[in-house]
């Protein structure tokens, strides 16, 4: 893993987006996913991790990142292709976090053919059109996409776990993390 402040900002990323993701991976907002990756000790650990990086007062090693997307790619694997319906979401979750810890460790370019914010741009226009799709009112239209770009603007200006973009990062991140999934249970109970 490349060192320097750089190598700093994306561990920063990945741990802003373990507050609004993890709780999405980790939700009962999905039976069928439940039984997919219940029993599977790499799901155990992904939580386990998500808790330690999740925490702002932890410290986080190249470790505690590297295992955390080793565990991540295990659990993706328990499906051959990307799932649609409810299943979506968890996955999706699980998804967009190992490409924030494949940045964090150099292996995901900063060139990626498709970046990290347009994965999240496309999973929060999907949850939009879910909301709009199941009739479950919504915060406003393109709620989840704006929120996401708000997000990620602010993320640029982090710069180490002390400083003042970094703890809004971290705080803006927890509350859309708590919208994503007030609203995507509603969605999903309604469709189902």
């Amino acid at each position: 893993m490349p060192d320097g402040p750089d190598s700093a900002r994306r561990i920063l990323r990945l741990r802003v987006a373990v507050r609004r993701f993890a709780p999405i991976f980790e939700s009962d907002i999905s039976e069928a996913w439940i039984v997919l990756s219940e029993g599977i000790a790499a799901r155990d650990e992904c939580i386990r991790l998500v808790e330690i990086l999740g925490n702002a007062e932890n410290s986080v090693s190249v470790d505690d990142v590297e295992q955390l997307q080793t565990h991540l790619g295990e659990v993706l694997d328990i499906l051959d292709e990307d799932p649609v319906g409810d299943v979506y979401y968890p996955y999706t979750a699980a998804m967009l976090l190992e490409l924030y810890c494949r940045s964090a460790t150099g292996d995901l370019p900063e060139g990626a053919p498709v970046s990290i914010e347009e994965w999240v741009a496309r999973f929060a226009r999907h949850v939009d059109w879910q909301l709009e799709k199941s009739g479950v009112s919504s915060p406003g239209p393109t709620f989840f996409e704006r929120q996401e770009g708000a997000l990620a603007a602010l993320e640029v200006s982090m710069s180490d776990s002390r400083d003042a973009a970094w703890l809004a990062a971290v705080e803006k991140s927890s509350q859309l993390g708590e919208q994503y999934l007030l609203h995507l249970t509603r969605a999903v109970r309604a469709a189902g």
